[in-house]
């Protein structure tokens, strides 16, 4: 999921409601923030805060570059500072949730977003963060109604039919999810995010030419997605086709280096190429990533069934199973061969 809304600059200040000395040092700090230097930009956001200690729109700014430089308890404590100066500030809710989003305190998240949307229930930005967060803590239709919401507010929205789209996808109501992904890469069509979700659904109903042409679509318009290479590689491992599948990999796990599915993913491949030494390296690092993958733990049992070492293969098709039930049946079958 992608980060929440773009971060706004206060540039305005009113005349005459704080002294000279603290409006030249907001000023100054504007203006270094303008010019991305953002360490400047703070001290004299807090020279101008010294100067005057109920400087509203000094404690918004300052918080805003604290969250850019990932102080965020800086952060969450000057747009707190900012709200109890002015409790009607929209943007100081908009963007203490945005905080409490990236450090997981997605209740607290929920309040701010909420907080915002009763100061502005015609502004979209609030039901689209709220939507976010719902979708993250898997209350889905509470997000879908946000997201639906946002349509109602702005029709042209193709993040809000994207993420509406997404939602529903979890729901596995995948036909409705195809209309609302179909109107994002309609109004949007270089929606990146929209492919590849559309590539998604495709290749869980086993269409894997349209899956794949979506995939593609979401590599053109965004060549840093590691996702859609991973998942366009896994349709190549289905069509034998392993030496594309192992380059779709190679891509994803350049761009994310922590990317535990893509490394058993190529690891399977290079199995099924016979190239064991790589496929167990790739197996350990996906290991390392994340212990509690039960395609993981299949593929090992593949490997070291290859090995003929039965002990070892059952162990971890045992532990497969005991991780994702869907793939009992493929593998209690193998298990019932080794006996």
């Amino acid at each position: 999921m992608r980060v929440l809304l773009l971060i706004l600059i206060f540039s305005v200040l009113a005349e005459a409601l704080y002294p000279q000395s603290a409006k030249d040092y907001y000023t100054w700090g504007v203006q270094k923030t303008e010019k991305n230097n953002l360490k400047g930009a703070i001290i004299d956001f807090s020279k101008a805060i010294d100067a005057d200690s109920s400087f509203q729109e000094a404690y918004y700014n300052r918080g805003v570059l604290y969250f850019r430089t990932e102080k965020t308890e800086n952060a969450i404590s000057d747009f707190t500072k900012s709200i109890s100066l002015n409790p009607l500030d929209f943007d100081s809710f908009i963007m203490r949730g945005q905080v409490y989003f990236e450090t997981k305190q997605y209740g607290k998240a929920e309040e701010d977003f909420s907080g915002a949307i009763k100061l502005r229930p015609d502004s979209k930005e609030g039901y689209l963060n709220r939507g976010i967060v719902s979708s993250e803590m898997k209350f889905f239709n509470e997000a879908l109604s946000d997201f639906n919401k946002c349509i109602d507010i702005d029709g042209k929205d193709a993040e809000a039919y994207c993420l509406a789209g997404n939602v529903l996808r979890k729901m596995n109501m995948n036909d409705d999810a195809l209309k609302y992904l179909e109107n994002a890469v309609e109004l949007k069509s270089d929606y990146a995010d929209a492919y590849l979700a559309l590539g998604n659904i495709y290749k869980s109903r086993k269409s894997v030419l349209k899956a794949e042409s979506y995939y593609d679509l979401a590599i053109k318009y965004n060549p840093s997605s590691s996702e859609a290479y991973n998942n366009r590689g896994n349709i190549h491992v289905e069509n034998k086709e392993y030496n594309e599948a192992i380059s779709d990999f190679d891509n994803a796990i350049k761009i994310n280096k922590e990317y535990a599915f893509a490394y058993n993913n190529r690891g399977y491949a290079y199995f099924l190429t016979g190239e064991y030494k790589k496929a167990k390296e790739d197996f350990d690092i996906s290991m390392n990533f994340n212990p509690a993958n039960a395609a993981l733990f299949r593929n090992l049992g593949y490997y070291y069934e290859a090995l003929n070492d039965k002990e070892k293969a059952r162990s971890n098709w045992e532990k497969a199973i005991l991780l994702d039930y869907k793939l009992e049946k493929e593998l209690r079958k193998k298990i019932t061969e080794l006996k």
